[in-house]
């Protein structure tokens, strides 16, 4: 089985809102600040433009669920310093989509409205926050982790 990577398309949204608005502010300033030039406005359009899909390229594992054939990597952003983790499949014992107050009961520091809550077993509970996913791609990394487990059973 081939790896899935899971990139959270809410922050491309984010990250294309902030080019148009910083594009909208430069022309405006352009507009009525006179003493901008053509060609400085161009060099400034052209690094927003430029920087942030480069930010994107080389960030995108920091901002990943990662699912191989065996394990489950979580590189997703969070608050809280316990959320990048790499576990086995094989122990996966149940998996939920949930509400931060439960997770709560495990991460005192969890500030995540959903997450997917995952339990290794042995008290070993993980979680994925998915508030930057879509529910369909929290659903299809459920859907995808339930078939890679259930391979091994």
């Amino acid at each position: 089985m081939k790896n899935k990577r899971f990139f959270p398309i809410k922050l491309i949204y984010i990250y294309s809102i902030l080019v148009i608005v910083l594009s909208i502010i430069l022309v405006l300033l352009w507009i009525f600040w006179g003493d901008i030039s053509l060609v400085g406005l161009t060099i400034s359009w052209g690094g927003i433009i430029i920087f942030i899909p480069i930010f994107v390229f080389f960030h995108r594992k920091d901002m990943s669920v990662v699912i191989s054939e065996k394990v489950i990597s979580n590189y997703s952003i969070d608050k809280n310093a316990s959320s990048f983790w790499t576990e086995e499949i094989v122990n996966l014992r149940s998996i939920k989509i949930t509400s931060g107050d439960e997770c709560r009961k495990y991460y005192k520091g969890c500030k995540e409205k959903k997450v997917i809550l995952l339990d290794f077993g042995n008290g070993n509970i993980k979680y994925i926050p998915i508030s930057l996913f879509t529910k369909k791609q929290a659903e299809k990394i459920v859907e995808t982790i339930e078939s890679r487990r259930q391979s091994y059973r």
